[in-house]
């Protein structure tokens, strides 16, 4: 008997101990209802959060028209640039799979074919980590500035410029004046008349080995 009355008095107590629990809770939760209801500060809460939505509603607004206007231009210039590189893979392919005197034939029909090239090329250098040039410029100034270079493919000529040594330059199309046009297999080099030749990613074409005949023709000895 003793032993139920001592469970009963203890279910009583936590039942009690329950029920105030919950009236403290309730009592608190409708004391912040009280407060969230009052005019002067539902008023001022109303008006913040109107400044908020129309901040909001504004700022969508302007980066809906941006992208509007930004669109056209973006798809633009990605189409062009998968034009280009299409047109840079197309004449790369043609380049490897022909002889120099035909690559020549047709960059002197359509120049623009070569400037597209270029273009192209240098598109892609700009992805590389680095430059091969720069490491055979590098080279070059090390070995002093009375070497006498010969650039097979010189795209632009950038060696030229970039160093005090005499270069000849030469490549399919004349992009500037330091260019020689040529056969890169008939140069008008006269023989062992250069210390150095450069074929910095222009050996390319059937009759590559041409070319490297005739840098061997126009090397000095040794």
């Amino acid at each position: 008997m003793g032993k139920n009355r001592r469970k009963n008095a203890k279910t009583v107590q936590k039942a009690v101990g329950k029920e105030q629990k919950f009236k403290v809770a309730k009592h608190k939760f409708q004391n912040m209802l009280k407060e969230k209801t009052k005019p002067a500060k539902t008023k001022t809460a109303n008006k913040k959060i109107e400044k908020v939505k129309e901040w909001v509603n504004e700022t969508n607004k302007i980066e809906l028209t941006s992208k509007k206007n930004e669109a056209p231009t973006s798809l633009r210039e990605r189409m062009m640039e998968r034009l280009h590189g299409a047109h840079f893979r197309f004449l790369n392919e043609q380049l490897y799979t022909a002889e120099g005197s035909k690559s020549i034939k047709m960059f002197t029909k359509n120049p623009e074919a070569f400037t597209a090239y270029h273009e192209g090329f240098q598109q892609q250098v700009q992805q590389w980590e680095f430059n091969p040039l720069d490491l055979i410029i590098a080279n070059i100034k090390k070995k002093g500035s009375d070497l006498v270079i010969a650039d097979f493919g010189c795209g632009d000529a950038r060696l030229s410029f970039s160093v005090q040594n005499k270069v000849h330059s030469f490549d399919l199309v004349a992009m500037n004046d330091n260019v020689t046009v040529c056969d890169m297999a008939h140069t008008p080099l006269p023989n062992s008349s250069v210390d150095i030749a450069v074929f910095c990613l222009s050996l390319m074409g059937t009759n590559l080995s041409e070319f490297i005949l005739e840098a061997n023709r126009v090397l000095k000895p040794g």
